[in-house]
């Protein structure tokens, strides 16, 4: 009841901006101009018109502020259709916030975890930057899982065994019970064994040199040592 009613509270506050916007712009009007007793035209010096009020543009800041704070709370609430929903009203008060997009299309990753087929890197990292704010919702915690192992699936059919094990074993432990995580961790386990493995090249055996033979040359006398006269007599 709390969040269903700052809910109200920031769709309120919405309307309430869009008509303080309309009245003041009927209020400039009528100054900017006079009509004479003579009926002439009114007069408009150029250059002068009145500079437009911050008024709208700090209003839908302060919507956009509070709707991010509110879809917080619906987080940590585990009241995701509601953070959905206040995420929205964020992106609407301010176009093109990159974090305003990013928590709602954060949510609807999680609210849709259980139809996705595809894109489970990304699913990842949404569910990821979801469960760092609310890390005690049931609901986010279930997607984190699912998502842990579609992405370690897609890590296992793009060859990329190692992250399949990473992944898969992450959502093993997260959830021991789940036959889906136990399967994939098996698969990647196999898929590491089984990856083919360099082969040493073999180390050739050393050959031995072989010495050549002196041989005598064509036209060289070999010299001959004299034999002294103590050989001569033996």
């Amino acid at each position: 009841m709390r969040v269903a009613a700052a809910l109200a509270i920031v769709v309120a506050g919405l309307v309430l901006v869009r008509w303080v916007a309309a009245v003041t712009a009927s209020t400039v009007a009528p100054s900017a101009g006079r009509v004479t007793a003579s009926g002439d035209l009114p007069f408009i010096p150029v250059g002068l018109e009145p500079a437009p009020e911050p008024t709208e543009t700090i209003d839908m800041l302060a919507a956009r502020e509070e709707a991010m704070r509110l879809g917080r709370e619906a987080l940590v609430d585990d009241d995701l259709e509601t953070a959905r929903d206040l995420y929205f009203l964020a992106t609407e008060a301010m176009p093109g916030d990159p974090e305003a997009e990013a928590r709602f299309r954060q949510v609807e990753t999680v609210l849709g975890i259980e139809d996705r087929t595809t894109s489970w890197r990304e699913a990842l990292d949404d569910v990821d930057d979801l469960i760092a704010l609310a890390p005690r919702s049931p609901t986010i915690a279930r997607a984190y899982t699912e998502a842990l192992v579609g992405a370690g699936r897609e890590a296992l059919a793009q060859g990329n065994t190692l992250r399949a094990m990473r992944l898969c074993g992450e959502a093993t432990q997260r959830a021991p019970t789940r036959n889906d995580a136990r399967l994939c961790a098996t698969q990647a386990s196999v898929a590491a064994t089984t990856l083919p493995r360099a082969t040493p090249s073999a180390t050739a055996a050393p050959t031995a040199t072989a010495t050549a033979t002196p041989t005598a040359t064509p036209g060289v006398t070999p010299s001959v040592t004299p034999q002294t006269a103590t050989d001569r007599q033996l």
